[in-house]
């Protein structure tokens, strides 16, 4: 319950005070809902996804046919524009903080499965109470139905051993999974390390079970782009530029240079605009692997640093509200990792934190992305909690 009304309260004071960003997602469920399908507009000086509307006498009449972002959170926008009006922040806000408020009940669950019930109540309490929890409530971006549905599937599968999972189950997982690619394709990493796993442990029948489920419901998605691209894309068509946001002759999360921007404007007369954009920084970020390996195997390990301790990048990382609680979350952690390391009882949740640090490793981290891969931190930060507790009660 307080997670809801501290959410909620944030929720009414944001919707009066603050002019609320909707990046690329809003116009893509504006174009959808307009009638121009899944497209975005483009900024001519630019090309990146313009944050104008689309009336603004600044932007091209029509826009260029998109799969720069997976449709799942659009797509919820969309709805949302559709029953209640244009951008209607404070329902989207109360959705999110509903989420919100199940997903503190899901971590409270999750961490019972391998601590006692202090340690349970500690994590709820931080997810509940930290700002950088707090804050996706009040933004537009999938952060919180990641964290629900993430944290619904470390519950599923914390439950029970997998070899006793049902087929129903099974199907279950396979459905979240699916959810959280629609959401982030990122999470294709983690899925690819669960499904490893699952056949290694010779659970062939559950990971037989997801691995149908998760393709069937993706091959919609990859039909309409080939149909509208005319080329095979799984997921976005962001892929070449979240790589070259990896590896550029300049810094980790870096988006373009004048000479990247001249080339990519060769492009702009192309319905398959977005596909000639990727092709680009792709072609520029393999370049850059290429002539400059060792650097960019250093550049790995860099990356790494930035997610699980600062990325120097984003004056928000610096904000003493996200810093100094993370800094504290880390001890903590690693204090668990340290004095009670349990492979059987906390597997999933070290999967969750292999794959983002694989995902940062191959692409960038940016602050988002360890927003994420803290609710795998929260649940273990908390029993280093009572850990600390119970050392300090034995030698009192």
């Amino acid at each position: 319950m307080s997670t809801l009304v501290i959410r909620l309260a944030v929720s009414f004071y944001y919707n009066e005070k603050t002019d609320i960003a909707y990046w690329e997602y809003g116009p893509l469920a504006e174009n959808m809902v307009a009638g121009n399908g899944y497209s975005l507009f483009y900024k001519s000086d630019l090309y990146i996804p313009s944050l104008i509307p689309p009336d603004s006498p600044l932007l091209d009449e029509q826009p260029y046919p998109s799969a720069y972002m997976m449709p799942g959170y659009p797509s919820f926008l969309a709805a949302m524009f559709i029953l209640f009006g244009n951008r209607p922040d404070l329902i989207i806000f109360i959705v999110q903080a509903i989420l919100s408020a199940f997903t503190a009940i899901l971590i409270y669950k999750i961490t019972m499965n391998f601590a006692d019930k202090r340690a349970a109540i500690f994590a709820a309490a931080i997810y509940i109470f930290l700002p950088e929890m707090i804050y996706p409530t009040v933004s537009i971006g999938p952060t919180s139905f990641l964290h629900f549905f993430l944290a619904l599937l470390l519950f599923i599968l914390s439950q029970k051993p997998v070899k006793e999972l049902s087929i129903s189950n099974a199907l279950l997982i396979g459905l979240i999974v699916t959810a959280l690619l629609y959401l982030r394709p990122a999470f294709v990493v983690f899925v690819g390390i669960l499904i490893l796993y699952f056949l290694l442990k010779k659970y062939y029948k559950q990971a037989f079970v997801i691995i149908i489920v998760v393709t069937s419901l993706l091959i919609p998605w990859s039909v309409r782009n080939y149909m509208v691209f005319n080329k095979f894309i799984p997921f976005t068509t962001s892929t070449g530029l979240n790589t070259y946001r990896g590896h550029n002759p300049y810094y980790p999360g870096f988006w373009q240079d004048d000479k990247t921007k001249n080339e990519i404007s060769a492009y702009a007369d192309s319905s398959n605009f977005e596909i000639k954009m990727s092709d680009v920084f792709m072609d520029l970020a393999l370049k850059e692997i290429k002539e400059h390996p060792v650097k960019e195997f250093f550049t790995s390990f860099e990356k790494l640093a930035y997610l699980w301790i600062y990325y120097p990048y984003d004056s928000r990382t610096g904000n003493p509200l996200y810093l100094f609680p993370w800094l504290l979350l880390l001890a903590l952690f690693i204090i668990t990792i340290w004095r009670s390391f349990d492979f059987e009882h906390k597997k999933y949740i070290y999967i969750v934190l292999i794959a983002c640090s694989i995902n940062s490793m191959l692409f960038f981290a940016l602050l988002r992305y360890q927003t994420i891969m803290k609710i795998a931190v929260i649940p273990l930060a908390a029993q280093g909690i009572v850990l600390i507790w119970e050392k300090y009660n034995r030698k009192k």
